[in-house]
C-alpha cells in the first residue's frame, strides 16, 4: 500500500469520523436548547398568566418591571430596524455607563443576604488569607483559590469588595462579548448582543454575590476570546499556535479549579471545531487552517492535563476520599434516569446508601447503579432528562440566593424583580427558539457554532449527569445573545446556505439511535447479575397467592419533597400486604441467581412507619437456597439502611435468592397495611 494510499484512508476516515460527530451534535443541539426553550417558555408563561388569574393586574408588582421592559424592547427593536451600527467607540462608552448606571440602582434598592455556598465561601477565603494557606481541603475552599482568594488577600475581607469586582466581571463579559460578535460578525451584531446582555436579569442579580457562577462565566468568556482571536488570525505560525493553545489550556485549567468546568469547555470546543469543518467544507488552503485548529486544541488540552495532574499532585486541587465520594455520589444519584437532580436527593441518597461505605465500595455501587439503570430501563432516561429540563427551565428564578430577605424588606420590589425575569426570560428563550434553526443552517462563524456547542453541553450534563439548579445554566444568557444577535445579520451574509442540515440531522438521528442501540446491548451482555447488576425482576407472592402489581420504592423522593411517583422504577421493589388479613401474613419476592466470583450481597431497605409500640411487628429476612441468610425486627428508625451480607454461598454456586416480610400479628386494617410497607432498593451481588 502506497504513502498516498495510506493517508487517504486516514483522512477520509477522519472525515468520517467527524461528520458522525457533527452529526449527532447538531441534533443533540436542537434536542437540548430547543427543549429547555420550549419549557421555558410554557412554565413562565403559565406562572404569569396564574398570577393574572389568582391575583388579576396588581400595577404595583408589575410597574418597575414594565418601564425597565418598555426601554429594552423600544431599544432592541430600534436597532434592529436601524440596521447599521453607531459609532463602536461612543456605542461602547455609552454601554459601559448605562451599565454602571443599572448596577449602582439595583445596588442601592435591592437586599440580598448572603446564604449558602456564597456565605461559607467568603468566610474560607477570610480565614485562608488570613492563615496565609494556599492548599485546600475541600472543594469550597479549591473554589476560592483562582480569583475570590486573591481579592480578599489584595483588598481586606471587606464585602464591598463583592460587588465592585462583580461589576468589573459583568462590563467584562460584556466587552468581551462585543469583541467577539465584531471579529465574526461586525459592529451591528455586537451592538444588538450588548443591548441584550444588558437586559438579562440573572447576570445583574449576582452583583452583589459572592457567586463562582460568575466568575466562571468570565474565565469561559476569556476562553472563547482566545480561540475566537485565533481563528481570525491571518497567519498562525507555530509559536503563536502554542501561544495560544497553552493561554487557553491555562484558562481551562483556571475553569476547572473554579466551576469544575474545564473538561466541559474542551468537550464544546472539540464539537465546535467538528462542527465547523462540516460547515466550511475544506479546500487545499482551509485544509491547512483546520489543521491549525485543531493543533490548538491539543496544546490546549496537553497543558489542561499535564497542569491538572501537576496542582493535583502539588494538592491546589482536591484530590481526596471527600472529592471521590461526591463523584461517586453524582454517577449514582444523579446520572441515573429515574434522579429528579435535587441536591436534596443526593444528600438523602448519600446518607442512606453510599456515605458510610469505602471508597471502593462507593465506586463499586456508583457503577453498579449507572449500568443497571441503563441495561433495565433505558426509557427512563428520556424521562429523566425532560424532568430535569424542566426544574432548570426556571432560570435566574433562585431568588433564594439572590434576592434573599427581600420577601419581608421590600415585598412589593421584589414582585418586581421576579415578574421582570419572568417575562425577559420567556422573551430570550422564544428569540433562541425561533432563531435555532437558522443558527444551525446558515451561520458559519465560530462564535456561533461554539455558542450552541457549549449550551448544548452544559444543558446535556446537568440534565445528564448534574444537579438540576437553575442558577448552574448562567452562561446560557451570554451565549444565547450571542446566537440570537448572531441572526440578524446572518441572513444577508449566507444567502443561500450549500448546508445540508436535514440531511445531517438525519444522519445524526441514526448516529444517535444506533450507538445506543450498540451500547445498550453491549453492556446488556457483559454485565450480568453475576458480575454485580441490581436483580430484576423478582417474583412477588403473598403466602402462595402471586401479587398482580408492582410498587417501586419510593421513599427517597417522599424524603427529597419531589413530589413524584415513579420512584427507583425496575431497580427496586416494594414488600407490601395487598389487604388487611385475619391470619400473620408472608410477603416475599425471589429470583434465581448464580453466584461466580461476587459472592457478598448489597441492598438496601427501609420501613417508614415509625412506631416504638409495636417493636417487632414485622420481621425482614433474606435466604438463598431455603437457608436464611439476614434477618431485621421491624420497624426501627424509620431511615434507608445500606446492608451487605457476606458470602452468601460458595463460588459457583445457583440457588433462589428470596427476601420475605413476616408480620407477627394479623394486618388489622388500611393504616396496618401501609405500615407493612417495606421497600428494598438495589439488591446485587458486590465484591466489597
Amino acid at each position: 500500500m502506497s504513502k498516498y494510499t495510506k493517508q487517504g484512508i486516514i483522512k477520509s476516515s477522519f472525515l468520517m469520523i467527524n461528520e458522525l460527530i457533527a452529526s449527532s451534535a447538531i441534533v443533540f443541539i436542537s434536542i437540548f436548547c430547543g427543549l429547555l426553550s420550549i419549557i421555558c417558555v410554557f412554565v413562565y408563561g403559565n406562572s404569569i398568566l396564574a398570577d393574572l388569574v389568582s391575583n388579576g393586574l396588581e400595577v404595583k408588582s408589575y410597574f418597575v418591571s414594565a418601564i425597565v421592559l418598555f426601554l429594552f424592547i423600544f431599544t432592541l427593536y430600534s436597532f434592529i430596524n436601524r440596521r447599521k451600527h453607531i459609532n463602536p467607540v461612543l456605542f461602547i462608552g455609552v454601554s459601559v455607563v448605562v451599565s454602571l448606571a443599572i448596577q449602582w440602582f439595583y445596588y442601592s434598592v435591592v437586599h440580598a443576604n448572603w446564604v449558602s455556598d456564597f456565605q461559607h465561601m467568603w468566610n474560607i477565603a477570610g480565614q485562608m488569607s488570613a492563615q496565609g494557606r494556599l492548599i485546600p481541603n475541600d472543594i469550597y475552599e479549591q473554589r476560592v483559590l483562582p480569583i475570590l482568594l486573591p481579592l480578599v488577600y489584595i483588598f481586606g475581607n471587606n464585602p464591598v469588595i463583592v460587588p465592585i469586582a462583580n461589576s468589573c466581571f459583568l462590563i467584562g463579559i460584556m466587552l468581551i462579548g462585543y469583541s467577539i460578535l465584531q471579529k465574526t460578525r461586525g459592529h451591528y451584531v455586537a451592538q444588538i448582543f450588548t443591548i441584550l446582555w444588558m437586559a438579562c436579569a440573572e447576570p445583574l442579580f449576582a452583583l452583589k454575590i459572592p457567586t463562582h457562577d460568575l466568575w466562571g462565566l468570565f474565565i469561559i468568556a476569556c476562553i472563547f476570546f482566545v480561540i475566537v482571536i485565533f481563528f481570525y488570525k491571518a497567519r498562525k505560525s507555530l509559536p503563536f499556535t502554542l501561544a495560544m493553545g497553552v493561554v487557553a489550556g491555562l484558562l481551562c485549567i483556571m475553569l476547572d479549579m473554579q466551576r469544575e468546568l474545564g473538561a466541559l469547555v474542551i468537550v464544546a470546543w472539540i464539537v465546535t471545531l467538528a462542527i465547523y469543518a462540516i460547515k466550511n467544507k475544506s479546500d487545499q488552503q482551509s485544509t491547512s487552517r483546520h489543521v491549525s485548529y485543531w493543533a490548538m486544541l491539543v496544546v490546549a488540552c496537553v497543558v489542561f492535563l499535564s497542569g491538572n495532574a501537576v496542582l493535583k499532585h502539588t494538592q491546589l486541587i482536591v484530590n481526596s476520599d471527600s472529592l471521590n465520594y461526591l463523584k461517586y455520589l453524582r454517577i449514582a444519584s444523579l446520572s441515573p434516569g429515574y434522579s429528579p437532580g435535587t441536591y436534596a436527593y443526593a444528600h438523602n441518597f448519600g446518607n442512606g446508601l453510599l456515605g458510610e461505605l469505602p471508597p471502593k465500595a462507593q465506586k463499586e455501587t456508583a457503577l453498579s447503579l449507572l449500568l443497571s439503570d441503563y441495561i433495565l430501563q433505558p426509557e427512563f432516561r428520556i424521562y429523566g432528562i425532560i424532568y430535569k429540563t424542566n426544574l432548570m427551565a426556571y432560570l435566574g428564578g433562585q431568588h433564594y440566593f439572590y434576592q434573599n430577605g427581600m420577601d419581608v424588606q421590600s415585598p412589593v420590589l421584589l414582585k418586581n424583580i421576579v415578574n421582570y425575569n419572568k417575562i425577559l426570560s420567556l422573551i430570550i428563550c422564544f428569540l433562541l427558539l425561533i432563531k435555532l434553526k437558522s443558527a444551525l443552517k446558515k451561520d458559519e462563524s465560530i462564535s456561533t457554532i461554539f455558542s450552541l456547542s457549549l449550551l448544548c453541553i452544559l444543558i446535556g450534563a446537568l440534565t445528564t449527569v448534574g444537579e438540576a439548579q437553575s442558577r448552574y445554566l448562567f452562561p446560557f444568557w451570554f451565549f444565547s445573545s450571542i446566537i440570537i444577535a448572531s441572526q440578524y445579520r446572518v441572513s444577508e451574509v449566507t444567502e443561500d446556505s450549500s448546508f445540508r442540515l436535514k440531511f445531517y440531522f438525519k444522519l445524526g438521528s441514526a448516529t444517535i439511535l444506533l450507538g445506543a442501540a450498540f451500547l445498550w446491548l453491549l453492556s446488556s451482555n457483559a454485565y450480568k447479575p453475576e458480575d454485580g447488576r441490581v436483580l430484576s425482576p423478582f417474583s412477588l407472592k403473598v403466602e402462595n397467592e402471586r401479587l398482580p402489581s408492582y410498587s417501586p420504592p419510593l421513599q427517597l423522593d417522599k424524603n427529597a419533597y419531589t413530589g413524584r411517583s415513579n420512584g427507583i422504577g425496575k431497580l427496586g421493589f416494594t414488600l407490601l400486604s395487598p389487604h388487611p388479613t385475619e391470619v400473620p401474613v408472608q410477603i416475599s419476592a425471589a429470583k434465581e441467581l448464580c453466584v461466580r466470583e461476587k459472592t457478598s450481597f448489597r441492598f438496601g431497605y427501609v420501613m417508614p412507619y415509625v412506631n416504638p409500640q409495636v417493636d417487632g411487628a414485622f420481621q425482614l429476612s433474606l435466604y438463598f437456597s431455603g437457608r436464611e441468610v439476614w434477618f431485621q425486627r421491624l420497624p426501627d428508625d424509620g431511615k434507608i439502611k445500606n446492608v451487605v451480607v457476606k458470602n452468601i454461598a460458595p463460588e459457583n454456586t445457583c440457588g433462589k435468592l428470596e427476601f420475605t416480610l413476616s408480620s407477627k400479628d394479623r394486618i388489622f386494617d388500611e393504616s396496618w397495611v401501609q405500615a407493612s410497607r417495606t421497600e428494598i432498593y438495589f439488591p446485587r451481588l458486590t465484591q466489597y
